[in-house]
């Protein structure tokens, strides 16, 4: 068996033995109930211990950092005690108010139980001063412990070493004396000693074979690239980006991840790395971050730029950032790894002086580049302020502040990226919400059929979505930036401390992560009532014999019920004691008595019309001067949209105390009349027949039966006309209006036919006193 099989093997099996040993003896663990409460007495000879550790001073950071968990650990302990004790003293003191004060001659037993409650009492109230006590100790010790941690920041920070004059001088003397410990170095460290042939062999067998893989993904990646994006999404166009750039790289991907994977297996655990994997985990790394600029700024054919800059300048700015990423690998493999240790420390510093120029002039250049995009071209204070940063700790560097330059030059680089980052990320979120409310691609058009969402409907609680989505990222961009301006976890385990502490606001108390948490949890209620509210009225009550409008309501009341459900969760998780709603209500009874009885009143009138449907969704009514179709009943208003297409929103409270006619209110049929006028002198029997013909001929008019059959009624003698009027029923009351035009047509029709004249009003002028103009004479 060669090396490399050997040591993979001893670095695989047993990571498989652990696997396995999880899966075999892996069973359900019954949750665990209210232990003790924390022992406080430990706690305090924990926080004794570390009181003494700091006394007696602490040289390692790591010590310090452990030191520093203890305390916190402590301290929310504390914090928690207290809580429960204050809960728990609290409901010992109503216990003992519902007992009353001594009375004489109480039973016994009234007697035994208020004393063990007094008991009780006391008993908390000291292991809550005992817990005030461990909060306060800890809370001094953390202050103690952040002070050092500050005052050695500071001393580190500004930490002078030689100056780049010193260096230069120094290296002068001894010009090639990094030569010789460099050449002695990479015999030792290199690492090739450790590959017998065999080794060699399987290393280039991997990366044969995985260079042969990343072709045949080449070509299939081509294959799906081949007809560009499938829409002009930001997201689309990112997708085909991502694959062709994928397709570019991934044989030189593949090969050079199969080498640093076979020398990890192979050397990875010999200490310091040696020299040809750190290599190996350079190249992999740099290919990633080369790939990943084309990816954004200079996508590979046949995908094309979809971030808003020109051509010319995605170019410019893939160049630069290829550059970067070049020195940034090169730097970590120089100044960070065993590298480091070939070099004589007055040559190494003087490489360091010289890396720093040639990093800081090509990130000064590209944030120049930067100023020719739209809308970056007017900041150019910001542009100068970064530059004035990036010469500072050039500056501090040359002059020996070495750890200055370096937590500088970090920050600078680092908050860069993690803006980048944050805002691609949030650009492709809000890609997927645009998507999903405007049904882009297949999966959310079947994600929208699944809702139930029609047309241009929009996703419920999308918009709530969006709001947490930005939070949360900008919560994680100060994260990423406390953690990389503090070189520790400090500032990140601070920020979720903030989240998970409890703010005091009045006599409640609130807690951030617990708020984001109830509002995730109100977006998906809301989405989840919808949802269900679709498949009641859709699928679930289709073949339920029941009446439209009672669906209707029931589907309607199920949606607010499922709302009031959600809501009273949301507000549990989120922390708000419940039995305060009590409260809550009085004061709104208040509020209704003065100014939202209209509210209120509109309210009852929405149950009142969900449960006696005096109105259903599609009835035809004329509220007042507004006569149209009920498009929506909600618990507040009813909308109804007009034959103009105008939707009017109606309080509830005047559809139930004001008059209202509908004309579909138990059924669809309707009557249409046609007023009809013939010359003096027709044939009005044969009026008469010829409009029962045009009235028995049209399809929507009912013949008869179980409503009035067609009438012709004579009406009068009127001016200049028999008036003459059709009365009939049709199906749908809907149709009122084209039926009664349908028949006015087929009326002129068949009275043309059949020469029935249909007159004109006529008036006779009696001229009583006239007298001709004069003439010309």
């Amino acid at each position: 068996m060669s090396t490399f099989a050997r040591r993979a093997m001893a670095r695989l099996l047993p990571a498989v033995l652990l696997i396995l040993a999880g899966a075999a003896h892996a069973r359900p663990v019954a949750a665990p109930g209210p232990g003790p409460g924390p022992d406080l007495g430990r706690l305090q000879r924990s926080l004794g211990g570390v009181q003494r550790a700091l006394n007696r001073g602490v040289r390692s950071d790591r010590v310090l950092q452990e030191l520093l968990d203890r305390a916190n650990a402590a301290r929310k302990v504390a914090e928690t005690c207290i809580q429960e004790t204050s809960k728990q003293a609290r409901a010992v003191q109503q216990a003992l108010d519902t007992l009353g004060p001594r009375t004489p001659g109480e039973a016994r037993q009234v007697t035994r139980k208020r004393n063990l409650l007094v008991r009780e009492k006391i008993d908390e109230e000291q292991r809550g001063a005992t817990c005030r006590l461990l909060l306060l100790n800890s809370r001094q010790i953390l202050a103690t412990i952040r002070s050092t941690q500050q005052a050695r920041l500071t001393r580190r920070l500004f930490a002078r070493g030689p100056s780049v004059i010193t260096l230069l001088a120094e290296n002068w003397r001894r010009p090639i004396a990094w030569w010789p410990e460099t050449a002695k170095f990479l015999n030792a460290h290199s690492g090739l000693d450790r590959l017998d042939p065999m080794d060699w062999g399987g290393f280039a067998l991997a990366v044969f074979i995985a260079a042969l893989l990343g072709a045949l993904l080449r070509r299939y990646l081509r294959g799906r690239v081949a007809r560009g994006p499938a829409a002009e999404s930001f997201g689309a166009r990112f997708s085909c980006a991502l694959l062709a750039t994928a397709a570019r790289y991934g044989p030189a991907l593949a090969a050079v991840a199969a080498a640093a994977g076979y020398l990890w297996l192979a050397i990875g655990d010999v200490e310091p790395v040696p020299l040809v994997a750190v290599l190996a985990y350079g190249l992999f790394v740099y290919l990633v971050l080369v790939a990943s600029i084309r990816v954004f700024l200079a996508p590979c054919r046949p995908a094309v730029p979809y971030l808003p800059l020109s051509p010319e300048l995605g170019r410019a700015l893939a160049r630069r950032l290829r550059v970067l990423v070049a020195l940034l690998v090169v730097g970590l493999l120089m100044f960070a790894t065993v590298l480091s240790q070939s070099l004589p420390r007055p040559a190494l510093q003087l490489a360091r002086a010289a890396y720093a120029v040639v990093l800081v002039l090509n990130v000064v250049w590209i944030v120049w580049l930067l100023g020719r995009l739209p809308y970056l071209a007017a900041h150019v204070l910001r542009r100068i302020v970064v530059t004035a940063v990036m010469l500072a700790a050039l500056g501090a560097e040359w002059a020996g502040y070495r750890n200055l330059s370096v937590l500088m030059l970090r920050g600078l680089l680092g908050t860069g990226a993690a803006l980048v980052a944050m805002l691609l990320v949030r650009r492709l979120l809000f890609d997927v919400l645009d998507g999903l409310d405007q049904g882009r691609h297949a999966w959310q058009q079947r994600l929208r059929a699944f809702l139930g969402l029609k047309g241009e409907e929009t996703v419920p609680g999308l918009a709530w979505l969006r709001i947490l989505v930005v939070i949360a990222l900008w919560l994680g961009f100060i994260a990423a930036v406390l953690r990389i301006w503090t070189s520790s976890d400090a500032g990140f385990l601070a920020l979720l401390g903030y989240l998970n502490a409890s703010i005091p606001v009045g006599s409640a108390h609130v807690v951030p992560a617990r708020l984001l948490l109830a509002a995730v949890m109100f977006a998906l209620f809301l989405g989840a009532s919808r949802w269900i509210r679709r498949r009641m009225a859709e699928h679930w009550l289709v073949g339920v014999r029941m009446e439209r409008g009672a669906r209707e309501a029931l589907v309607t009341i199920t949606g607010y019920v499922s709302l009031a459900v959600g809501l009273l969760v949301v507000l549990s998780v989120a922390g708000v004691n419940l039995t305060n709603l009590a409260i809550i209500a009085g004061a709104l009874s208040v509020g209704i008595g003065f100014g939202l009885q209209n509210i209120v009143n509109n309210f009852v009138s929405g149950i009142i019309l969900l449960f006696e449907r005096p109105i259903k969704t599609g009835d035809w009514i004329v509220v007042g001067d507004v006569e149209g179709h009920v498009k929506r009943i909600s618990v507040r208003s009813t909308i109804i949209q007009t034959f103009d297409w105008a939707d009017v929103i109606v309080p509830n409270s005047d559809l139930i105390s004001g008059k209202v006619t509908n004309w579909m209110l138990r059924d669809p049929w309707g009557r249409v009349r046609v007023p009809v006028g013939v010359a003096y002198g027709s044939d009005t029997a044969l009026v008469k027949e010829l409009l029962l013909e045009v009235a028995k001929a049209h399809p929507a008019v009912l013949p008869g039966g179980h409503v009035p059959a067609p009438i012709v009624l004579f009406l009068g003698f009127g001016d200049s006309a028999l008036n003459f009027e059709l009365r009939c029923f049709i199906r749908n009351v809907d149709r009122r209006i084209g039926v009664l035009s349908d028949l006015n047509f087929a009326v002129d029709a068949v009275f043309r036919a059949h020469d029935v004249e249909i007159p004109f009003p006529q008036r006779d002028l009696h001229v009583r006193d006239w007298q001709p103009p004069p003439g010309p004479g």
